[in-house]
Parts: structure tokens; C-alpha cells; sequence
């Protein structure tokens, strides 16, 4: 409802406008004749206002339907997501990100097909107020010899109508009569009648051609807008097949410039071995910039072999070969993360020298809201393993005071940073 009063509201200014125009251009014509001071072109602007302010209009309602539908569909669609669990106990989606850009670009995709669908009765009103345009115009055109003249439409709407949907004879017109000479003569007078009635008769002869003409202008935009509507629907639905190779990604694990091949050389430790960098309660980052924990039981070495296809995945994207999925691991996609998202972590706590932000959250008291669902197992595995005490209690501070674990870290690993948090060369094309 209120769309629709916009609209009307936008309408009766437009009508409002367009009176205003017709007004002031009379008032204009009246006292130029009223002092003699006669133009040589008129324009009268009105009609073509009034009539493209309502095409606006009924485009803009007509892509908001559109736009309502498409939107029904994509609330469907999430309604159906929560319904089959695709949220995590955590409030973190399962779905892959890329999954819900698609599902958005499609819901966009499939507006503009039914918007460029459902328009095609205003081509048919553009297809008859062109036809009457041009023929009025073209009736016009008989006084052009005498050196006035007189159109429907301003120069700016007669150009664009012409250049993006079909063009009048009227600039036909035009052209023949810029060859005449002014009328000093009786054969030039006669010329001009005798040319006036010719284009008076062949004027109204040509009605029936002109609209023949601008009905298949018509037709092949509308199918063009169709086509391109469909295009983009497939693309969208389709990104696999669409999607142009990638070749950069054939480089994208390898060293550049000759650099010698590293790798971590804490790879392997876990629990055990205090590894809070990568083992244990991880701070991660949602797509919409929200942090969230997970609990991560694996150590970075087990990570890598999880993703041991990850060549494989590269090389599938770079050669455009079409689904490309990476090996998953269940006990952390019922947690909103992959694999790889992980590793990622992993490796930027390392190369930063730190245990990793919620690292503390291992030792709470009390169950975490976002590891409700692995907190048994986060629990069970932590009290399997024999932890200083001191190590125990300044964590559990650190997550008391809201202040950072880097004292506690130096303090256990009892060692220079650089040293503990080193690297060592990797064998051949295992490179990290």
C-alpha cells in the first residue's frame, strides 16, 4: 500500500509538471506572436513528458513486484535452511559462504528475468506511441518548406527514442529538405507544393509500414532484455560451468622467486605438548565480522592430511573443471568451519608468535554457548591431559581479567619466541 501511494503521489507530480510545461510553452508562443517575434522551430515538449514519466512509473512498479516475488522465493529458501538444520547449536550457518552469495545473486538473477518478462506489454504501449509520434511528426514535416518547424517532442527525447528503440522518417524528412533553396521564384513555390502534398499522402500511406517497423523494433529488444535476462539466471545458477579457469591458482602453494621451501616444525604437537596455537579453543571470525569459538582436537599435521587434497582443489579451479570440493571433516562443520578455515588460523597464530586469542576458554568453569555441542568432548580430552597447575591458573586469570594470554605462554614454553615458533626447510613440494 505504501509503495502504490508513492507511486500514485509520483504521478500526479509528473501530470502536475507536465501541465505546468504546457502552460508556460503557450503563454511563450502567444507573446512571441503577440510582438512579431516569430521561431522558426517549436517544440511541444508535453506529451513526450507525460508519456515517459508514466513508462518510469510503471517500470518501477512493475520491477518492485518483481522484486517482491523473487524476495518470497529467497525468504523460502532460508526458511527451508533452518528447517533442515543448517544451523549450528553455535547460531553459525553450515552453508558455505559462496553457497549463500549464490543463492542471493540467483534471487537478484531471477528478478530482472521477471521484470524483463512481464514488461513486455509496455513495449507494446512504447510501440504505438512511437508509430503516433512518428506520424504526427511526420505530418508535421509538410510545413518544413516553409521554413518553420513544428514537432511533438523535445530534440533530446526524438534522439533517444530513435537511437535505443526506432527511428521516424521525419529525419529523412529533414535531410531532403535542407537541399531547398529559399522560395524566390514560381517554380520554387511550386516545388514546395507539389512537395508538400506528395509527403502529405505519402505520409498516410506509410501508417501501416511504420508500424510494422517499430512492432519488430519492438520485438527484438524485448528479446534481447529476455535473453540476457536468462543469461544471467544461468550464470548465476550455474557458476561451475560459467566461470572462467582461474590459472593463477596453478601457483598460488608454490614459493615465489626461488625462496627456499619452510614448513613448521611444531606441526605435530597437540594437546600434549601445549601446541594453543593451533590445538584446542580457537577464536574465529563469522562472515558477518562476528567472533565465535570452536574447539579444535586435531594438531596442525592432522589438519594437513584432512586437506590433503588441497593441490587437487587448486588445480580443479584453475583448470575450470566444474565442482570442486575439498575433503571436510564432520566434527568441525557441525561447529561453521572447514578445514582449511582452521589451518589458516593455525598458521597466522604461528607466524605471529602467539597462542591463539581464545586459547583461556579451554579452562573455563563453565560450558561456553558456541562449543555447547563438542564441550563433552572439549572436557574429556582436556582432562586427559596433565597441565601445570601454574599454566592452569594463569589462564583461567587471564580469562577472569579480559586481558591477553602472552605472559602465560612465555612462562610455559620458557623460551625465546623465535626459537619455540621456528621453521624448518620442507621436503620437495611440501612447502607451508
Amino acid at each position: 500500500m505504501g509503495i502504490l501511494l508513492e507511486n500514485l503521489s509520483k504521478q500526479a507530480v509528473s501530470v502536475s509538471v507536465s501541465i505546468w510545461t504546457l502552460f508556460t510553452d503557450t503563454i511563450g508562443l502567444v507573446i512571441d506572436l503577440a510582438t512579431g517575434n516569430v521561431r522558426s522551430e517549436f517544440y511541444l515538449e508535453f506529451p513526450d513528458q507525460v508519456y515517459f514519466n508514466l513508462m518510469c512509473e510503471l517500470k518501477d512498479i512493475n520491477t518492485t513486484i518483481a522484486g517482491v516475488f523473487a524476495s518470497t522465493i529467497n525468504l523460502v529458501v532460508k526458511i527451508i535452511a533452518n528447517m533442515v538444520s543448517l544451523v549450528s547449536s553455535n547460531g553459525q550457518s553450515l552453508l558455505d559462504g559462496s553457497t549463500s552469495a549464490s543463492i542471493s545473486m540467483t534471487s537478484m538473477a531471477l528478478t530482472r528475468l521477471i521484470s524483463s518478462i512481464t514488461i513486455m506489454p509496455y513495449y507494446a504501449i512504447m510501440t504505438v506511441q512511437k508509430t503516433v509520434s512518428c506520424f504526427s511528426n511526420d505530418m508535421l514535416a509538410i510545413v518544413d518548406p516553409l521554413g518553420v518547424t513544428i514537432r511533438i517532442g523535445s530534440e533530446s527525447s526524438l534522439g533517444a527514442t530513435s537511437l535505443g528503440f526506432s527511428q521516424c522518417v521525419t529525419e529523412m524528412v529533414q535531410e531532403d529538405q535542407n537541399h531547398l533553396v529559399l522560395p524566390e521564384s514560381e517554380a520554387n513555390v511550386l516545388t514546395i507544393i507539389r512537395d508538400m502534398m506528395t509527403q502529405a499522402t505519402s505520409g498516410g500511406a506509410t501508417v501501416g509500414m511504420s508500424f510494422f517497423v517499430h512492432s519488430w523494433d519492438a520485438m527484438i529488444t524485448y528479446a534481447v532484455v529476455v535473453v540476457t535476462g536468462v543469461q544471467d539466471v544461468l550464470q548465476t545458477v550455474f557458476q561451475a560451468q560459467c566461470k572462467l579457469p582461474d590459472r593463477r591458482l596453478d601457483e598460488t602453494d608454490q614459493c615465489a622467486c626461488g625462496d627456499p621451501a619452510l614448513q613448521i616444525s611444531r606441526r605435530a604437537d597437540g594437546l600434549d605438548e601445549g601446541a594453543l596455537w593451533c590445538t584446542g579453543t580457537l577464536q574465529m571470525v563469522n562472515s558477518m565480522g562476528t567472533p565465535f569459538l570452536i574447539y579444535n582436537p586435531y594438531s596442525l599435521d592432522t589438519l594437513l592430511g584432512q586437506a590433503g587434497g588441497v593441490d587437487s582443489y587448486l588445480t580443479c579451479i584453475a583448470n575450470g573443471e566444474g565442482s570442486c570440493r575439498l575433503i571436510t571433516d564432520p566434527f568441525l562443520e557441525k561447529q561453521g568451519v572447514n578445514v582449511i578455515q582452521v589451518i589458516v588460523r593455525c598458521r597466522n597464530n604461528y607466524l605471529q608468535k602467539q597462542w591463539d586469542a581464545g586459547a583461556a576458554v579451554l579452562f573455563a568453569d563453565e560450558r561456553h554457548p558456541d562449543l555447547a555441542p563438542v564441550w563433552s568432548d572439549l572436557v574429556l580430552e582436556r582432562d586427559s591431559v596433565d597441565w601445570s597447575p601454574s599454566l592452569v591458573h594463569c589462564l583461567k586469570q587471564t580469562l577472569l581479567e579480559g586481558t591477553g594470554n602472552d605472559p602465560c605462554m612465555r612462562n610455559f614454553i620458557a623460551a625465546d619466541p623465535n626459537e619455540y615458533f621456528s621453521y624448518k626447510a620442507a621436503p620437495e613440494g611440501a612447502a607451508e
